[in-house]
């Protein structure tokens, strides 16, 4: 197949709110270099968000947005 079995690094989430679809999605980092080759084909663009380095911590931020039922 020609192909590596990489994944880029990346963090699972669901959410749950009454009146709201239940939302499970995965979250991607910038600047990984496995989010071009993917194996899983699961990196969009808009579930990439930014590290930034704090004192002793990383942050990143993305807004989710839940379908109501």
């Amino acid at each position: 197949m020609d192909q590596h079995p990489m994944r880029p690094a990346h963090l699972h989430f669901m959410f749950e709110a009454d009146g709201h679809e239940t939302l499970i999605t995965q979250v991607f980092f910038e600047g990984d270099k496995w989010l071009e080759t993917d194996v899983a084909d699961g990196v969009r663009t808009e579930l990439i968000t930014k590290l930034e380095d704090k004192c002793d911590y990383k942050e990143a931020s993305l807004d989710f947005v839940m379908r109501r039922e």
